[in-house]
């Protein structure tokens, strides 16, 4: 079998399964995030396309940048405790400065999916905090947008490794992508219950 229609049958099968994740998770607050993932692949392709038929500038630059800010606003929304305006227009510009400076857009995704890290873990924090529960789900998102965050650290320092490390990722992802889309926040089996029985106090 020809390794690039090999790669191009996985990478369909990657699509598939993140378009099956929008749909299971469209009624729950993180439908916006999902759905970016899901359109980012399929629009690269389409785009990749029209400009290697067509000749028509490539701008997938700007998709991605559009896409980012829908699955950061998305994750915005989804935070019980709203982020300031202010701390959102400073995330805003400093990746628009770092995107006007570098022209490098790799470290732009890098940065605002450092920031989804770790907000996302805060929402996990938080839940545990009030729930006295683990939800597995957001755990699930911290780690996928690990596994982004690593593969963008590739493209910037091309390691020994990176090929490797690409494929590793991109596996990581696809599973990910299943569980996504069987699983939401609201499934009890990505809950694990941390309520401790009080012991009885003893009879003096």
């Amino acid at each position: 079998m020809d390794l690039q229609f090999f790669k191009e049958v996985v990478l369909t099968i990657s699509m598939g399964a993140w378009i099956l994740a929008a749909i299971r998770q469209y009624p729950f607050r993180f439908r916006w995030y999902f759905i970016g993932l899901a359109a980012s692949d399929p629009i690269n392709k389409l785009l990749q396309y029209i400009y290697s038929n067509y000749q028509i500038p490539y701008v997938s630059d700007y998709v991605y940048l559009t896409i980012l800010v829908i699955v950061y606003i998305s994750v915005d929304r989804a935070d019980k405790i709203k982020s300031s305006r202010i701390f959102n227009l400073l995330i805003l510009a400093i990746s628009v400065a770092i995107q006007i400076f570098s022209g490098n857009l790799v470290i732009t995704l890098t940065v605002v999916h450092v920031v989804i890290f770790f907000r996302v873990f805060l929402l996990a924090t938080m839940f545990m905090v009030e729930t006295r529960k683990i939800n597995l789900f957001f755990y699930l998102i911290s780690f996928y947008e690990l596994t982004l965050i690593i593969n963008f650290l590739r493209l910037i320092n091309v390691a020994e490794f990176a090929e490797f490390i690409y494929y590793s990722v991109f596996t990581f992802q696809v599973i990910l992508a299943g569980l996504f889309a069987v699983f939401t926040e609201a499934s009890k089996r990505m809950q694990i219950n941390m309520n401790i029985p009080e012991e009885p106090t003893p009879n003096i």
